[in-house]
């Protein structure tokens, strides 16, 4: 079955939730959360929304995305659990990538990231 969604709607597969807590402790499916990432499997094509405004996708099938927890209308397609939610109910997209360790000068790219952010932040208060 194909579902094409409209007017800015979009088809999220929900992605793994822990079956295993940090301690070791197996969970029953009754007591797993619903994973808040998704892959996103169906987007819109254009539409215009209620200002009149012509709106692209947000975002494409294949992304990874972060989205709330209880956002959206669950429905079963062939077996499938899906989520349909509007786009602009999307929080972030997640990038996977692999950083280097360090920058080459021995300092931890997070240690750099958090000196820099406290110097900005020094400097905006001043």
């Amino acid at each position: 079955m194909i579902f094409s969604p409209l007017n800015g709607h979009i088809v999220v597969k929900r992605l793994g939730s822990e079956k295993v807590t940090r301690g070791g402790i197996i969970l029953p499916d009754n007591a797993q959360k619903e994973s808040q990432i998704g892959k996103v499997r169906a987007v819109y094509s254009e539409y215009v929304d209620h200002e009149g405004h012509l709106r692209a996708p947000l975002v494409k099938a294949g992304d990874t995305i972060l989205f709330p927890k209880y956002e959206g209308e669950e429905i079963v397609l062939d077996g499938e659990k899906l989520v349909v939610m509007k786009d602009t109910c999307v929080r972030g997209l997640i990038h996977e990538y692999d950083a280097p360790a360090s920058d080459g000068n021995g300092e931890p790219y997070e240690r750099k990231t958090q000196r820099l952010t406290q110097e900005a932040y020094a400097e905006a208060s001043a």
